[in-house]
């Protein structure tokens, strides 16, 4: 698949061989190719976007984003397509590249979060209809209630990691239950933006001067991650629920990953470091 994320181009895109000329749309900025498939690309400058940010970019001579090229099954084997756009006037050079990847990417990791956060909701509403239905109208005091709810939840989101873990779920759309279709659609949709936001950071952070600025973005893309408030309630169980394991797993290893590329103690990652520890201590 192709995927653009940019902020500042926009890309169509035209299947090779084909007489009609018709452009293929992406979805959610992700266009889904078929294998082997040869595809022309035409990139455009957000003109609305650029004027938007100008005080952003007024002193700089171009711009610079990346669109990537990867399987979607997982977000892996990415190939990042550079995208400049050069102006005629600007005196710091080289700058704005910088400035303006990183820029984008923040505002990503800030959807990206308001997404995930979407998705719990999603996933403890269901949790929540699965206890009223069990219940049949029938009074239960709060205590237990929240009980219930914890049982359920936990069931919902089993049910959603045993169905993404079957062949091809990640190339199909479910569509069967309302509710658990979109609960694994929308946690399908929001796991390959964490891999391609990872594969970005990790890009920044080894060849972009602003290392500091990447860690600020890493701190707060997994800060938060590994603070959700669900997760973080089941995990002061005695034994945590295998369905928070996996969920913390994943999100540890992304985590490692990127301060994989670290070649030095940053002092700015310590807390977050810190809470990793502590979190791989009580999943062993």
């Amino acid at each position: 698949c192709i995927v653009n994320y940019t902020k500042f181009f926009s890309a169509s895109f035209r299947s090779k061989g084909d007489s009609t000329g018709e452009r293929r749309e992406t979805s959610g900025g992700v266009l889904i190719l078929e294998p082997e498939a040869e595809i022309y690309v035409k990139i455009s400058v957000r003109q609305r976007s650029v004027m938007k940010f100008k005080d952003l970019l007024i002193d700089h001579e171009y711009i610079e984003e990346n669109i990537l090229i990867c399987n979607k099954n997982w977000g892996r084997f990415h190939e990042r397509v550079r995208v400049v756009a050069s102006f005629n006037t600007g005196t710091n050079r080289g700058r704005t590249a910088e400035a303006t990847n990183l820029y984008s990417l923040e505002g990503r990791i800030a959807n990206f979060l308001s997404r995930t956060s979407k998705f719990w909701s999603c996933v403890r509403d269901a949790a929540k209809a699965e206890a009223e239905s069990e219940n049949q109208g029938v009074e239960i005091p709060s205590k237990f209630l929240e009980e219930e709810e914890g049982f359920w939840l936990e069931n919902v989101v089993t049910d959603m990691l045993e169905r993404l873990n079957e062949k091809h779920v990640w190339e199909e759309t479910i569509e069967d239950d309302e509710s658990q279709s979109n609960i694994v659609n929308l946690y399908r949709e929001i796991w390959f933006q964490l891999y391609c936001i990872a594969d970005e950071l990790l890009y920044s952070s080894c060849i972009v001067q602003q290392g500091r600025f990447v860690f600020h973005l890493i701190s707060l893309l997994f800060g938060v991650m590994l603070r959700e408030e669900t997760l973080t309630k089941f995990l002061k169980k005695k034994k945590p629920p295998r369905f928070v394991v996996e969920l913390l797993s994943q999100r540890i290893s992304h985590l490692e990953y990127l301060l994989s590329a670290v070649p030095h103690a940053e002092p700015c990652l310590e807390p977050l470091d810190s809470l990793r520890s502590k979190i791989v201590r009580k999943l062993q």
